[in-house]
């Protein structure tokens, strides 16, 4: 339901089923009004979703051609840039492919350590592919953590750094850094992509935003990780 989409343009997956499972609360409540607390909780409830759903933006986006032929590979890793490399190097990468890592592909920085980001640079140079590579930019520390935000960075067939996303939606509890700000979209021979990271997939402002730009081809690095069972991969996927 669009109306569906809108409020979790705001409030994102976790907060839509906040909402859905309190106004089922506020139903019973309603069926067994026995005292002035249940009263008040149904008009605290209906009056939060009724401002949610108004204050929700629109979710229709302007319509954009699609790319003639977007090639895309997909590498899964944890944290293993070397292994990472080797399987996209796999036979029958083209140029111009979008070679895609997930999210914390590695954790340490190639914008602050350039023997990282020469060794990134010169895998895209040599197979004249497009790189998207999960990954961290630190920006100091909390006691004994590091602090850092969580970033793709996109690598072009000449090695050269064409584009930084950082992650919009940190997961609430978790260390993940800042929010991003910008929307971009980059302008390459494999089509315009748009980037998200992982959970920004649970809200819809990203990706109707960067459709709004003109963005042709939508890439998602997401971290799914190796210990995680059977279900965690499957509401991973649904999410």
């Amino acid at each position: 339901q669009p109306w569906l989409l809108a409020v979790a343009s705001l409030v994102g997956v976790y907060g839509l089923t906040l909402l859905l499972a309190a106004s089922s609360a506020a139903l019973a409540a309603l069926l067994s009004l026995r005292d002035r607390w249940a009263s008040s909780y149904v008009t605290v409830v209906a009056l939060v979703g009724v401002t949610l759903v108004l204050a929700a933006p629109g979710t229709s986006a302007p319509q954009t051609a699609a790319a003639a032929t977007t090639r895309v590979r997909l590498v899964q890793v944890e944290d293993n840039l070397t292994l990472g490399l080797r399987l996209a190097a796999s036979p029958g990468l083209q140029p111009n492919t979008v070679v895609v890592f997930p999210e914390y592909a590695t954790l340490d920085s190639p914008l602050q350590q350039p023997g990282i980001r020469r060794g990134l640079a010169s895998f895209a140079r040599r197979h004249r592919v497009y790189l998207l590579v999960g990954c961290v930019e630190y920006h100091g520390r909390v006691g004994d953590m590091r602090r850092y935000d969580n970033i793709a960075l996109l690598f072009a067939p000449s090695g050269r750094i064409v584009g930084k996303y950082r992650k919009h939606h940190p997961i609430p509890l978790f260390n993940e850094g800042r929010p991003g700000r910008d929307y971009p979209v980059f302008r390459t021979a494999a089509g315009a992509l748009g980037v998200a990271i992982c959970f920004d997939m649970d809200f819809e402002d990203v990706a109707r935003r960067v459709a709004a730009k003109g963005a042709e081809v939508l890439v998602v690095p997401t971290a799914d990780l190796s210990s995680w069972g059977r279900v965690q991969h499957l509401q991973h996927a649904a999410m």
